[in-house]
């Protein structure tokens, strides 16, 4: 049986939607952050630290501090932030990293939220093993000295598996050619792995025991094809062709490859759908408090000028202005002028300042009707029909941390 054009143009399809949700998703991803990051030269190495605090949150996340968090990832995402907090990134930078360990680092969000267990995708296990891997072998005090590291990380890593795997190499591929290692690079990859060198390790062992406990990573080459023939045997009637055969292969591994990539799919848009929800509650609980703060802010403000006004340093201004205004005590002028020079002490300690000299004072002066408003306060509303006014000035122009809000005040005549 052979497959028509109309089910290889389907297969084409599947592979082309996936490549595009998924590995182009990710380059999109990588992309963009590389764009806002700015520093083209130290790109690589600032995602291999990305990946490297994302393992470490993850780390502590498995210790069972956050048990009672639906999304427990959640607290990567803070992690990350604290630790590059010295960086002073913009918030388009930070939403491109979240993007990035969003897309990239989808395993440890499953596996700290649900258990590794629920990572039913190969790819994403060895995807996140890859990662440790490549921390773990920084870590390696042996491994220090050595050259053409690119390659021997590869090697060592298909090492770990008893048989070939083309998921395997991808993974490790990937992994190392997003962090662009280079041999003359190296120290300042073996410093960020040593800075977290347990977390690493406990994140690499924890993820490596999952990988040896699944047959489909460690299963050896023999035991596969021999599963193949009892099921092939199965199916294919003995008097089919050879070639026959191989097509009716084909079109099974056709159909495996179709099936996972649309597990892989739902997935990353499951995974993505939850953690957007997560952060528009985490949003909405900030804006709620910005709100309850700025509903609150009149009452500080308001709160701590009385208490400057009334304090023992001021003179308790309020208390005695109370007790003069209500005939407890009598008032005199000395009095009642150091009420009022305490007073503007109050309001100059917070930045309130007059602007007035003495020679304004009672000052006649000319103003125009488009200067009414702008450059003077009035006792009355201005005449439509009249240009120019003559004014008697009263008091002073106030301004608030050098910022004008009130201009000085005229009576006109």
């Amino acid at each position: 049986m052979q497959i028509n054009n109309q089910e290889k143009r389907v297969n084409s399809d599947i592979k082309d939607n996936f490549r595009k949700s998924n590995r182009y998703q990710a380059k999109e991803t990588i992309n963009r952050l590389k764009e806002v990051f700015g520093n083209e030269k130290d790109f690589e190495l600032f995602l291999y630290e990305i990946d490297v605090l994302t393992i470490a949150g993850a780390s502590k996340l498995l210790e069972g501090k956050q048990n009672g968090m639906r999304n427990k990832f959640i607290e990567i995402e803070r992690f990350i932030r604290e630790k590059l907090n010295d960086r002073n990134f913009t918030q388009e930078v930070l939403f491109a990293i979240y993007d990035y360990i969003m897309i990239e680092n989808l395993c440890f969000k499953i596996m700290v939220n649900d258990g590794i267990e629920r990572v039913e995708n190969d790819r994403l296990i060895l995807k996140a093993f890859a990662k440790s891997f490549v921390g773990k072998f920084f870590m390696c005090e042996e491994n220090k000295d050595k050259k053409d590291l690119q390659n021997l990380i590869i090697k060592e890593f298909l090492s770990i598996f008893p048989r070939s795997d083309d998921r395997a190499y991808d993974a490790i591929r990937e992994v190392v050619d997003i962090y662009d290692i280079e041999d003359f690079k190296k120290d300042n990859y073996i410093r960020l792995a040593n800075k977290y060198k347990e977390d690493i390790e406990k994140i690499y062992m924890f993820i490596l025991d999952e990988v040896q406990k699944r047959p489909s990573l460690t299963r050896k080459a023999s035991n596969k094809e021999s599963i193949l023939k009892k099921v092939e045997s199965d199916k294919i009637e003995q008097t089919k062709t050879a070639d026959e055969q191989k097509i009716k292969v084909d079109e099974t591994e056709e159909l495996k490859r179709k099936v996972e990539n649309y597990e892989l799919m739902i997935m990353t848009l499951q995974a993505e759908i939850e953690t957007l929800k997560d952060r528009i509650a985490e949003y909405q609980k900030e804006r709620e408090s910005l709100l309850a703060e700025r509903s609150q802010q009149k009452e500080k403000i308001l709160l701590n000028l009385f208490n400057e006004l009334n304090s023992p340093t001021f003179g308790n201004i309020v208390d005695r202005i109370y007790l003069f205004a209500n005939g407890f005590e009598p008032i005199d002028v000395e009095s009642a002028k150091g009420i009022f020079t305490n007073i503007l002490a109050v309001l100059n300690l917070n930045n309130f300042q007059a602007h007035f000299s003495e020679d304004e004072y009672k000052k006649e002066i000319e103003i125009r009707k488009e200067e009414i408003g702008t450059l003077y306060r009035t006792n009355r509303p201005v005449s439509a029909s009249k240009d120019v006014y003559i004014g008697e000035v009263l008091y002073p122009k106030w301004t608030l941390n050098n910022k004008t809000i009130a201009q000085k005040f005229v009576r006109l005549k």
